[in-house]
């Protein structure tokens, strides 16, 4: 869970210094898909289907912040 709040108040501070343009506060939201396969990874280790589960949510992750971030960066240039 320490991990996930550096990152999310990362780009929360690089916002609020301008170096972010506000449209990246859409990345924002997968910060609930990311607690919920955190919790799965930390509950349900030994169960595969589960950690598929929490795999998935991850990439979806990935990609929401990925795409935020580069859209937040092309609109702010």
């Amino acid at each position: 869970y320490l991990m996930l709040l550096i990152i999310y108040v990362s780009i929360a501070w690089a916002m609020s210094l301008k170096y972010l343009h506000p449209m990246v506060a859409i990345s924002l939201i997968a910060l609930f898909p990311a607690v919920k396969a955190a919790a799965i990874l930390r509950n349900y280790y030994n169960d595969k289907e589960k950690m598929v589960e929490s795999s998935k949510l991850t990439i979806g992750i990935q990609a929401l912040v990925g795409l935020a971030l580069i859209v937040g960066v092309l609109i702010a240039s």
